[in-house]
């Protein structure tokens, strides 16, 4: 029995922040050690940007090792921001709602790493995807009713989330 991807977003404690992190390479998950931010949803967006994120109790898997069957563990890890491609909390969120009643979803597919992600993204009544990536200056770009996969390993169940935030500089968007 390998390692399971969708066992990974499952969540039962409530009391700590739980985040799941990528890199190119690996995937990180475990209580997010910054106790100060106020919306950890929104951790790595804004002006007050952390340079290292800290994560508690932090259980991780290389990609190229997904069929391990335990992750490997470390009481503390701090991995620069650079570094980290995308995230999301590990809790169920709320329903998500579009920026303005009138946007649209716009369903897309996306390359960061080894992972791909199938999931849908807000975008104006007025406006195409081009534009709206094209446009859009946050480092981070928010994409939502993800499905994240790993294509080289095809029998490894995804990891669903409703919102993930990924570093738009570093992933490619695609329709199919």
């Amino acid at each position: 029995m390998g390692f399971n991807l969708s066992t990974l977003n499952n969540s039962s404690a409530k009391s700590d922040t739980k985040v799941m992190v990528y890199s190119s390479t690996h995937i990180f998950w475990g209580k997010l050690g910054l106790e100060e931010i106020q919306m950890p949803e929104r951790l790595l967006t804004g002006v007050n940007i952390p340079e290292i994120v800290y994560i508690k109790n932090c259980k991780y898997i290389n990609s190229k090792h997904m069929g391990q069957k335990n992750p490997k563990m470390v009481s503390k890890l701090f991995i620069p921001t650079n570094n980290i491609l995308g995230y999301h909390l590990m809790e169920d969120e709320k329903e998500i709602k579009p920026p303005e009643d009138n946007w649209i979803k716009d369903d897309v597919s996306i390359l960061f790493g080894v992972f791909q992600i199938s999931a849908s993204i807000w975008i104006g009544p007025k406006t195409s995807l081009f534009k709206h990536l094209a446009l859009e200056r946050a480092t981070y770009i928010d994409v939502f009713d993800a499905s994240i996969s790993i294509p080289e390993l095809p029998d490894l169940k995804p990891i669903k989330t409703k919102k993930i935030s990924l570093r738009k500089n570093d992933v490619t968007f695609f329709v199919e």
